[in-house]
């Protein structure tokens, strides 16, 4: 990442997790109305995420600043689409105060890694 200032760089082990092919449909119990959940592999994917990912709440990049996030990685299978937006939310408020800073995504499918599925995270502060 070019005209950039690496700021952390970390892995978190465990299968990302589509946001938008992980909803669920269900009925409110209460309105009968129905709604879109996060599925139980995407709620414990966020879990996974909070615990691995540093709280950097001492040096927050504020909201004025642009980040540039390149996210590498290891499916359990091929049959994951590239989806790194749960990334991003979890991102928010531990290393970036919002996730609409991040104006270049560099993102990779890495492979395959039945064993240890995973992703590595670099965020930077983008110069200039």
């Amino acid at each position: 990442m070019k005209d950039c200032d690496t700021i952390i760089t970390f892995t978190v082990y465990g299968a990302v997790q589509s946001k938008a092919n992980s909803r669920k449909l269900v009925l409110n119990r209460k309105t009968r109305k129905p709604m879109f959940i996060k599925s139980k592999s995407a709620l414990q994917f966020e879990k996974d995420f909070s615990i691995q990912c540093p709280n950097l709440k001492e040096k927050i990049i504020p909201k004025s600043e642009d980040v540039a996030v390149e996210v590498k990685v290891w499916y359990p299978s091929w049959r994951n689409d590239l989806d790194c937006s749960l990334v991003f939310d979890g991102l928010q408020s531990r290393i970036i105060e919002n996730d609409r800073q991040i104006k270049r995504m560099h993102l990779y499918h890495m492979g395959v890694d039945k064993k240890n599925p995973r992703c590595e995270v670099k965020v930077a502060r983008i110069s200039g």
